[in-house]
């Protein structure tokens, strides 16, 4: 067991929570088996260093950032010794400066070159949290320029105050309530960008594209350009204002991902010391760095639908093994009424197997519900996994009625009658 980074040796206990452990995955293919240990310690110490400077490699540091934040704000408290600002100018241009900034970012991301997917993977809840205090910081500062605008733009000015407390407002909420809610998402696949669905990321953006450009044209039009002197003065507090704001987001973001990074040393260290084989810590390495396959996700569940199909199939067959018995003993008895005592014998045991067999394809249609569940959230949110999450479920669907049918077969040999139902259950 290691620590609650999530990493091999840490079984799952919720879907995405950690990365599944590699011993309970398929056995080696040739590949894995002429896996390097050298190598692999190699790919681990480059991976680490690249989680750790990820962030900075545009050149924004933590501490550049702290630096840049630091000035900013300075320069704001040396321009407050010539007086404060009107605040509907104030409120216009940082809101107009927030709202330019947000436009170039979401620009950006629509004219990113979209790579054709591969296997469709999901986070582990390890990136999910390592994600969180970004979605809370973004929250912060977009609820904060709702505040603003609601309680400084001017109130004839209701449509821009409106909308701007609907956008700025809006998102920050959500994105508060996401990042208090990453626990619960957790339970759910949550797929990554690459492999999501591109039409919905991409009308989010357009449709936050048109609101921004409409939200800055509204702006714009409300700053006193007349009168140069207010202008000006309202853009450089106001604008210094939006920068700070986006340099408080910009250094949590250029903090290193605490999670993988932990989680790639604890393999690292686990490898090193011979704690685990090398074909298990490239597999290890592969889900934290690339995501969990639909197969990884599913994997508690398919396990669980598997060794509850396997345990009544081995009670069918030692149910028979029983009544074959004791129909030999039955054979054997002399007088009716001690082949009898015997016939009832066998009947009682049998019903209390019998019971044991319901209970346990009961519990393996459960799983098997819940595998459907997940298979249809994946499909939801990441298409491609449909070609891996059907053949799976058909399959369990298929050794159920398999053994849904012997527990049948049984029943007719034992009372002339099948079980109740005339399915198995949960097949409608």
């Amino acid at each position: 067991m290691v620590d609650a980074a999530g990493v091999p040796g840490d079984p799952p206990d919720r879907v995405g929570r950690r990365p599944p452990d590699p011993a309970t995955q398929p056995a080696l293919d040739d590949g894995e088996s002429r896996v390097d240990k050298s190598d692999v310690l190699a790919l681990l110490d480059t991976e680490i260093e690249r989680a750790e400077s990820a962030a900075s490699r545009g050149g924004w540091t933590g501490y550049a950032i702290l630096a840049a934040m630091g000035a900013t704000a300075w320069l704001l408290c040396a321009e407050l010794q010539t007086g404060y600002p009107d605040g509907a100018v104030f409120a216009t241009a940082a809101l107009l400066a927030s709202c330019a900034a947000d436009l170039v970012l979401t620009l950006r991301c629509l004219a990113a070159p979209r790579l054709p997917m591969g296997e469709p993977r999901f986070l582990w809840f390890g990136r999910l949290l390592s994600s969180r205090s970004i979605v809370a910081t973004r929250g912060t500062r977009d609820v904060v320029l709702a505040v603003v605008a609601w309680t400084l733009l001017p109130r004839d000015a209701a449509g821009l105050r409106w909308l701007a407390l609907a956008y700025y407002g809006g998102t920050g909420v959500l994105q508060l309530v996401l990042a208090v809610a990453v626990p619960i998402l957790a339970k759910a696949p949550v797929a990554l960008p690459d492999h999501a669905r591109l039409g919905l990321a991409r009308s989010i953006d357009v449709l936050s594209v048109a609101v921004s450009a409409c939200l800055l044209s509204l702006l714009a039009a409300q700053m006193p350009w007349g009168t140069p002197a207010a202008a000006f003065e309202g853009l450089r507090f106001g604008g210094g204002a939006a920068v700070l704001l986006f340099l408080g987001v910009g250094f949590v973001q250029s903090q290193p991902d605490q999670c993988l990074v932990a989680a790639l040393v604890e393999v690292r260290r686990l490898l090193a010391l011979g704690r685990i084989p090398a074909h298990e810590a490239a597999r290890a390495s592969d889900m934290l760095l690339r995501g969990l396959r639909s197969s990884d996700v599913l994997q508690r569940h398919v396990a669980n639908a598997q060794s509850q199909i396997a345990s009544a199939r081995a009670a069918i067959r030692e149910c028979r093994h029983v009544v074959q018995e004791l129909s030999r003993e039955s054979a054997r008895a002399s007088g009716g009424e001690s082949a009898s005592s015997v016939g009832r014998l066998a009947r009682a045991k049998c019903e209390d197997m019998e019971d044991a067999i319901g209970e346990d394809l009961f519990r393996a249609r459960q799983a098997i519900a819940r595998v459907e569940a997940l298979a249809a959230a994946m499909a939801y949110v990441s298409t491609a996994s449909r070609r891996d999450t059907e053949p799976l479920t058909r399959q369990l669907l298929d050794e159920h009625a398999a053994a849904w049918e012997e527990h049948a077969q049984l029943s007719a040999e034992l009372y002339g009658a099948p079980p109740d139902a005339d399915e198995p259950p949960g097949t409608e």
